[in-house]
């Protein structure tokens, strides 16, 4: 399973050569990192995941430090938003890290039909970051809240009245360029909590669309999410092609 990423594009078949073309990683729980510079639609992506989820008959609990302005655009050939699927997804505003972790802490404390069978942390940065602290206590801040998040995650699947077949999964976003840390410590700090790290880079822009990687390495292996923005006739996000890649043989699969 290539984490959320199902629920984030029509994978096709891609999803299954995917699947079978990496490897597992340790955490307890299903995680998955996104980080990218502002503006890169990785709320979108966020919010994709979260509307399938809640399409598939799964609880969502969507965490961000504000409140969205309006909904970001969604995924071509992916369910939409709708009032029905928008009542199986919780949003939580939490201005403080301590309002997040003390929310995650009290999860058993819900009612079981009620709890998440995906945890959204959006913009993880803006809880983890406080003015005048350094690198690394950010990330052990960081740290806290994904473990919490993870921990959360492994009640929720572990319930005795869980209504999922599949464990609860976590998806977490990082800014970059919010602060001191570097793409490649924030890389390296996500790829020792999470199953699944990817990074989006923009790579074009015209008058009426942008072009976007989705970017995962691992063990010398790389997948390319090839992905567009466009505006017309409607902002939504559209996937060209899944390219998968291995250093020393090429290209190892390409579908779209």
């Amino acid at each position: 399973m290539a984490g959320v990423l199902e629920r984030v594009f029509p994978l096709g078949t891609s999803g299954e050569v995917l699947a079978g073309y990496r490897s597992t990683r340790f955490s307890p729980m299903p995680s998955t990192f996104i980080l990218g510079p502002a503006h890169c639609n990785k709320s979108a992506l966020l919010m994709q995941a979260a509307i399938s989820e809640a399409a598939a008959d799964g609880q969502v609990l969507y965490i961000a430090p504000q409140k969205l302005q309006g909904l970001p655009p969604s995924v071509d050939g992916m369910p939409h938003p709708s009032s029905s699927f928008l009542e199986n997804v919780r949003f939580l505003h939490a201005q403080k890290e301590c309002e997040l972790t003390g929310y995650l802490a009290s999860l058993h404390m819900i009612p079981a039909g009620d709890r998440p069978s995906l945890i959204i942390i959006d913009d993880l940065h803006s809880f983890s970051y406080r003015e005048n602290i350094d690198a690394a206590s950010q990330l052990v801040n960081a740290a806290r809240i994904l473990s919490l998040a993870q921990e959360s995650a492994e009640f929720c699947s572990n319930s005795p009245d869980c209504r999922i077949s599949y464990p609860c999964c976590v998806l977490a976003s990082w800014t970059l360029g919010t602060g001191s840390l570097k793409k490649d410590e924030i890389e390296a700090f996500a790829k020792t909590w999470c199953h699944y790290v990817w990074s989006v880079e923009r790579k074009a822009k015209n008058q009426d669309s942008e072009e976007f990687h989705l970017v995962e390495e691992e063990q010398g292996r790389t997948c390319i999410v090839e992905f567009s923005l466009r505006l017309l006739p409607s902002p939504n996000l559209l996937l060209h092609q899944v390219i998968l890649e291995e250093k020393e043989q090429g290209v190892a699969a390409k579908g779209t």
